[in-house]
């Protein structure tokens, strides 16, 4: 059957059809192959992706100390406190419950009570004068349920990870005076809501900034911590800021000073803390002109000044951050649809490279079939011709 088959294709197709025809034939094949192979390259290599320069911001127009001293003479400067957040602390391994619980008593020692209530607290209160109904109203959820809250938010799940927790309270606790450990614990639960990282360097913070603050330290450390608590982004580096200039200016005036820096972030630089370091470090060139009494209104006033001559200059820097995201999220996208474009290519290539080589590896088999089937027939027709030469001789 396969022999017949051979013989039709061979008789009707492959000797009436010149040679030439099947070399063209194999050679688009070849050539639709290197094609399919470039195609499949060219999606290999990755596509580039164009680089956003962010033009440069326009210089920050300064304002001179004479127009400062004369701005503060017949004003009055505004000061209000905000809120700070976090604490850090050296790690250490703890093995089971019974160093949980020994580091347990100790930080119960460091906060007694009754000055502090572990358990919840509240009192009962009865909606109605003729009910016997009485509703229970807390004040408190004390502080072993605070403690356990701190632990849920931190993931700390095993006794070695909660007993390090607890150290690092222990000893940021043991040098303040016990009238003052409620700031100080409250210090500590402010920044315990992200990581144990973040706690440690929190911890580390605080313990430098205690040292700038002679007097109500622990309110001040509250303030700080409560600080980094409300600004996520700005937090740490605000106070890692602040505490590296305090110390330039006298011990009585630092907590205004402190004031003044946190209100004027919410104020003028919320999450621009860049542009408030920029502004700080140009007043701290001419601050000793001022007595102590008005430093703290003269940073105030400068930050005003300056935020009010360079409001062109912040509309520029507007424009320059938009455009920069708008240009970042373009290229983004350009990027993305060469990425999907370069995958067609590989398809494609792929496509194009195993086609071609079916098609060449089929034409190639039948070729060499049909010429088996050739060398068959010219065999069969020898031996033939040779068995009619001998009957013939024979006869």
């Amino acid at each position: 059957m396969i022999q017949l088959f051979l013989k039709k294709i061979e008789e009707k197709y492959v000797f009436n059809i010149s040679q030439y025809f099947w070399h063209i034939f194999i050679t688009l094949a070849t050539i639709g192959c290197i094609v399919g192979l470039g195609y499949l390259l060219w999606g290999i290599i990755p596509p580039s992706k164009t680089d956003v320069v962010k033009e440069k911001y326009p210089p920050i127009t300064k304002v001179t100390y004479e127009e400062l001293q004369n701005s503060i003479a017949p004003k009055k400067s505004a000061e209000k406190s905000k809120t700070p957040r976090e604490v850090k602390s050296a790690p250490r391994t703890a093995t089971n419950d019974a160093e949980f619980n020994r580091v347990m008593d100790s930080l119960k020692m460091f906060l007694p009570e009754p000055e502090f209530s572990w358990n919840p607290t509240g009192y009962y209160y009865s909606p109605y004068w003729f009910s016997s109904e009485r509703r229970w109203i807390q004040t408190s959820p004390g502080l072993s349920k605070i403690l356990e809250n701190i632990f849920s938010s931190l993931s700390l799940s095993t006794y070695p990870q909660k007993t390090i927790l607890l150290r690092a309270y222990n000893n940021f606790l043991a040098p303040i005076e016990l009238k003052e450990r409620g700031y100080g614990f409250g210090a500590l639960k402010n920044i315990s809501i992200e990581s144990m990282d973040k706690v440690y360097r929190g911890i580390e913070l605080l313990k430098k900034a205690q040292g700038l603050f002679p007097k109500d330290t622990d309110l001040h450390m509250f303030q700080l911590s409560s600080f980094i608590d409300n600004n996520p982004v700005d937090g740490f580096p605000f106070v890692e800021y602040a505490t590296s200039i305090l110390p330039k200016f006298s011990a009585d005036i630092r907590p205004s000073i402190l004031s003044s820096m946190m209100s004027s972030y919410s104020y003028f630089f919320n999450n621009k803390l860049e542009y408030q370091k920029e502004l700080t470090n140009n007043y701290l060139t001419f601050f000793q002109n001022f007595d102590d009494k008005t430093k703290e209104k003269a940073l105030y006033q400068y930050y005003r000044l300056s935020i009010s001559k360079n409001a062109e200059r912040e509309s520029e820097v507007s424009r320059i951050d938009n455009k920069f995201l708008t240009d970042k999220a373009s290229a983004e996208t350009e990027y993305l649809i060469n990425k999907g474009r370069k995958s067609v290519y590989r398809l494609q290539g792929v496509y194009a490279v195993f086609g071609s080589i079916g098609i060449i590896a089929i034409i190639g088999i039948l070729l060499v079939l049909l010429s088996i089937q050739r060398y068959l027939k010219n065999i069969d027709i020898v031996i033939a011709s040779n068995e009619a030469h001998r009957n013939k001789k024979q006869d």
